[in-house]
């Protein structure tokens, strides 16, 4: 038997092209940046988000690509669906919220803010712990 002998067509079901069709919207929704573009002379990567805004990062942000040359970085390219940076020479994969939270500082705000959250709870804990002489002292000598 020839390959073309054993090959058959295999049509999909509907259920089959609904679930890839809510794959492909799902990734479309998730989808970060729309070009990626290096400028050599400033050694920067200016993404162009889905929103339209462009955000423009300097190479030495990124500690993974600081020491690639203008010829790997050159190579710099958006992953398909607009959610990653790949360099494939340099094996370097970098998501973009993590990048854009990274190189921002998005993620030290949100740390700052959770700690000064004030709530009905955590008051009457605070009060509670006044009443029993404050925060407890570390105990010296014993292992956590």
């Amino acid at each position: 038997m020839s390959v073309r002998e054993k090959a058959k067509i295999i049509m999909p079901i509907a259920a089959e092209r609904d679930s890839a069709q809510r794959a492909h919207d799902l990734v479309a929704e998730r989808q970060y940046a729309s070009k990626l573009r290096f400028d050599r002379p400033n050694r920067a990567f200016h993404l162009i988000l889905r929103s339209g805004a462009t955000v423009s990062i300097p190479v030495n942000a990124i500690p993974e690509l600081a020491a690639a040359t203008q010829a790997q970085l050159s190579k710099v390219r958006l992953i398909s669906t607009g959610g990653a940076l790949e360099q494939r020479e340099l094996d370097v994969d970098l998501s973009l919220p993590g990048l854009l939270r990274d190189v921002l500082g998005f993620g030290e705000v949100q740390q700052s803010r959770a700690a000064r959250v004030r709530s009905e709870a955590k008051t009457a804990a605070a009060r509670l712990n006044g009443k029993k002489g404050g925060r407890p002292r570390k105990k010296t000598g014993q292992v956590a």
